[in-house]
């Protein structure tokens, strides 16, 4: 509560201050954006330190970030590094601890044929609608995988669930 209070309280108008020290139209000192990069790091630190997760910290503090010219500056100078390297790294670092070969017993079958066959049908679902609103076939197909393509949420839950083995 005391953290979330700190980043409502103080990190909050401090952030208001810099944004309104900055004149419409120019950019963004580059001292605020280090400072903005510190504070993120910082709140993921001191989130862990707590017992929360660090990237609940860094979320924490992008959320008391006023959407604008600061926010658009920051992901700008972030984006490319991020989606760039240490998405895939982590995507990467996260198919290297699973192992396929687990799947072999007869328990885990009736899982995976289940989530085949729901696969499947969203996907089957999914093309139907798309044919039905005149769009291409080609079109149904790929918004069918898009559909069944998991995101970054999903992946990171599932770390936290090696980690806790």
């Amino acid at each position: 509560v005391s953290f979330v209070m700190f980043l409502v309280f103080v990190v909050q108008p401090a952030i208001a201050w810099i944004v309104k020290r900055t004149p419409e139209g120019e950019t963004m000192n580059e001292a605020y954006i280090c400072l903005i990069l510190v504070g993120v790091l910082a709140c993921a630190f001191v989130a862990d330190s707590i017992g929360l997760r660090a990237s609940l910290g860094a979320f924490a503090f992008g959320v008391v970030i006023p959407p604008g010219p600061l926010a658009n500056t920051v992901t700008e100078k972030v984006e490319d590094i991020t989606t760039g390297l240490f998405l895939p790294l982590f995507f990467c670092v996260t198919g290297l601890r699973a192992d396929m070969l687990k799947i072999s017993t007869s328990e885990q079958w009736p899982l995976l044929v289940v989530l085949c066959v729901s696969a499947t049908v969203k996907a089957a679902a999914t093309w139907l609608v798309a044919v039905a609103y005149e769009l291409t076939s080609r079109d149904g197909v790929l918004i069918a995988l898009l559909m069944n393509t998991k995101g970054v949420l999903d992946i990171v839950m599932l770390n936290r669930l090696f980690e806790k083995k």
